[in-house]
This record gives C-alpha cells, sequence and structure tokens, in this order.
C-alpha cells in the first residue's frame, strides 16, 4: 500500500497493533496499475465474454481491443 495510508487514524491504529505485538512490519509497495497492452491481453487470455471495470477514468476513452465493457453506477447489482 501507499507509504501515506499509515499516517491516517487506521493506520496509527495498524502501526500501534504491530508494535504492541512487538512485531516488525515491513513496507513493501507494488503499483498494482497495469497498462492498457496489459490488460487486453489479460482479458483475451482469459477469454472474457464482458469486461466490469471497478475504478478508473480512463474507460471512459479508447477501449478498443476489448471485449464488451459494462460500466456500472455506483451501488449498482450486477447478477454473474
Amino acid at each position: 500500500m501507499w507509504r501515506g495510508y499509515l499516517d491516517n487514524d487506521d493506520g496509527i491504529l495498524v502501526r500501534k497493533w504491530f508494535e504492541e505485538g512487538r512485531s516488525r512490519a515491513t513496507h513493501i509497495h507494488t503499483s498494482g496499475h497495469a497498462s492498457p497492452a496489459d490488460l487486453r491481453l489479460f482479458a483475451h487470455a482469459m477469454n472474457a465474454k464482458q469486461l466490469v471495470p471497478i475504478r478508473g477514468v480512463a474507460w471512459d476513452g479508447d477501449t478498443t481491443g476489448f471485449p464488451s465493457i459494462r460500466r456500472l453506477t455506483d451501488g449498482e447489482t450486477m447478477v454473474v
């Protein structure tokens, strides 16, 4: 996770939990953001019939090469 999360109220509780248990916490961060090319390859490799983006505004742009994309509104239910 982003190191800045450890400065909010929940992050302070997590740090305190580690300290009280005398455990060593190691910070490891990874982006988690895949490129559009990698996402296209992944969608095709899993033979996706439909793609439902979880978040991000980039999905409103060029979606060439992706299977059918279904955008859900906040709180909308999708039955699989």
